[in-house]
């Protein structure tokens, strides 16, 4: 069973929000899909995200630590939303 949480946000969204924390069994299942992929370290998923294209990122601010830490660091991701439970990138677009 999820463990529930309600966050906050409302000013945001207009009314709070839940979000579900995962389950041990569900982050094995995680892991099991991201060794799938063949995603282990932090340049495996630029890789990704690059070769699928990604625009947008929304990484958990505890579990991601490591991953958060890279894209911060990269010219073209773009923070465009942070708060103390996640963050959300956006791929920085070139302007004409």
């Amino acid at each position: 069973m999820h463990q529930i949480q309600t966050a906050g946000n409302a000013e945001l969204w207009g009314e709070p929000f839940e979000t579900a924390r995962p389950s041990p069994d569900i982050l094995q299942e995680d892991a099991d899909a991201q060794a799938q992929l063949g995603v282990h370290t932090p340049d495996d998923w630029l890789r990704l995200f690059e070769e699928e294209q990604v625009q947008f990122i929304i990484l958990d601010q505890r579990t991601d630590a490591e991953l958060l830490t890279v894209i911060h660091s990269q010219p073209g991701w773009i923070v465009d939303f942070e708060d103390d439970q996640a963050v959300i990138f956006a791929l920085r677009r070139n302007k004409l």
